[in-house]
């Protein structure tokens, strides 16, 4: 593909502590405003035991388990939520949150926004064995959680992310296959993140 598309492969993925050094995670990308602050970030997380969240100031965050589980998110105010593979849970980052693991381990693909000016949006979806799934065109990035998939002639394994406008189609390569499909869209007047399970944020 071109046309400004970048594709990161997971074997570039670098482990760094969280903000609170409680747990890894492993930063895909990054887009910063002008101060550093957080525009917008993808990245992956590994969880191995129970552990608070870091905070995020003025940050709106989707969680999504792409490995392992189950994992329980408590948030501040909320009840705990259980989290399902490959279901999407948005919540504010700057409320206090933590993870519980049951003993075992996981991983977690997050998307941060700035909540004054951008809304995330993060879509699950299933591909069968050599069929081609059609996507909403202009997605900021696109994620195989799992199998293979080809993108507009660009082939990522699981871990690897795409970013970049253009591709209309995924086609699953040799089994089935499933991607998170990650919308990025400047955020609604008067608009406000509410926690949910399942896909989130604003339709185009």
């Amino acid at each position: 593909m071109s046309g400004g598309v970048l594709v990161i492969r997971s074997g570039e993925l670098k482990p760094t502590p969280w903000p609170n050094g409680r747990g890894v995670t492993r930063d895909i990308l990054r887009r910063t405003q002008a101060d550093g602050r957080i525009d917008w970030l993808l990245s992956i997380a590994d969880l191995n035991q129970d552990a608070p969240f870091s905070h995020f100031a003025d940050v709106d965050r989707v969680f999504t388990v792409i490995e392992g589980g189950p994992v329980e998110l408590t948030i501040e105010g909320a009840g705990p939520a259980a989290c399902g593979f490959l279901v999407p849970f948005c919540f504010p980052g700057d409320r206090p949150s933590a993870c519980r693991t049951f003993g075992a381990s996981a991983r977690a693909f997050n998307v941060f926004v700035d909540r004054a000016t951008l809304a995330a949006r993060v879509t699950a979806q299933s591909i069968a064995a050599g069929h081609v799934a059609p996507i909403v065109p202009g997605v900021a990035a696109i994620f195989c959680a799992a199998g293979q998939i080809e993108v507009g002639g660009t082939i990522l394994e699981a871990g690897d992310t795409l970013e970049g406008a253009g591709a209309t189609g995924l086609r699953a390569r040799g089994g089935a296959a499933a991607v998170l499909l990650i919308d990025v869209a400047q955020r609604s007047a008067g608009s406000a993140v509410e926690m949910s399970t399942g896909s989130s944020g604003p339709r185009r």
